[in-house]
């Protein structure tokens, strides 16, 4: 059983999805009685939406055993910086995906891991976020994000088709605008309008646009888990449907839409889902599933 004078860190991988998946984690270690540390760059931008917990950026590796030392567990998430640093011993605890239950969701597993491993008095799926005084829940619910790109190229859908998607959305009285870090933006500008292409100055405004959004389709990426965190009827693209079970957004609502099984083997699937994963399947999913979640959807956050 953890003992409440205990002081934890919750060291989180560089992406937005893991960060926020490592929070469930530090929620309920927080709700236990437990003193926790999050070191998360990412994080450390949303810290209004967090505004109940100790976030810090990522240290510097030659500040890790002067940082570190002063916590009695560190628990790493698979492909943070500080796995693979052994001299702390028994004072790490790395959570390696080939440990996770590939039927549960990764948010379904961390509640697991919470109750079992950890033994926590307190074991939910929430991870503590609370949207900041002024936005509104689905204040736009015909706009639609489209988020065409992912942390891996494999991951991305092609962007012709997105592009086709869009098309689809406004013709069925949608607003579609396409979400991505000013980097990606550019290569953007000659093929989606000026102002269907926001840009955000900060991780907190995609956050806002978020959460007052009606809808979000996207590949597997970190904002499709803040969008489904935030209770946003989401759809996710992905290459193959075994993959998607533990890697799905696991809060809110959301579906997942996968090419036809008609392929053998993880690596063909891989090669060419994108030629086999049709705007027309897409657009049926999205018709089909996730207006009715949107239909259903409350303004409470999930889980709470």
């Amino acid at each position: 059983m953890v003992k409440e004078q205990l002081k934890f860190a919750v060291v989180c991988a560089r992406g937005l999805g893991d960060a926020l998946l490592s929070m469930v984690l530090a929620h309920n270690l927080t709700l236990s009685g437990v003193c926790v540390t999050v070191f998360s760059s990412i994080l450390s931008e949303l810290k209004e939406w967090f505004p109940n917990y100790q976030i810090l950026p990522f240290p510097a590796p030659h500040q890790f055993e002067t940082v570190f030392a002063t916590f009695d567990t560190i628990i790493a998430a698979d492909h943070s910086l500080i796995n693979e640093h052994h001299q702390f011993g028994n004072q790490l605890i790395v959570l390696k995906e080939e440990n996770f239950n590939k039927s549960r969701t990764m948010v379904e597993n961390l509640q697991v891991i919470s109750a079992e491993i950890l033994s926590l008095p307190v074991a939910s799926c929430e991870n503590g976020i609370t949207p900041p005084h002024g936005v509104i829940w689905r204040a736009h619910p015909n706009r639609v994000i489209i988020h065409p790109m992912s942390s891996d190229v494999k991951k991305n859908w092609p962007a012709e088709k997105f592009i086709a998607l869009g098309h689809y959305l406004e013709k069925e009285g949608f607003y579609p605008y396409f979400c991505m870090c000013p980097s990606e933006r550019v290569s953007w500008k000659t093929s989606v309008p000026e102002d269907r292409l926001p840009h955000f100055l900060t991780i907190s405004a995609l956050a806002a646009f978020v959460y007052e959004s009606g809808y979000l389709i996207g590949n597997d990426s970190g904002v499709g888990h803040l969008a489904s965190l935030l209770n946003i009827p989401t759809l996710t693209l992905f290459a193959r449907k075994s993959y998607s079970t533990l890697w799905r957004p696991g809060w809110g609502p959301g579906k997942v839409v996968c090419p036809p099984n008609i392929l053998f083997g993880s690596r063909m699937k891989q090669k060419y889902w994108k030629n086999l994963l049709s705007v027309r399947r897409v657009r049926k999913a999205f018709i089909r599933d996730l207006l009715s979640e949107g239909e259903n959807a409350s303004a409470s956050l999930p889980l709470t």
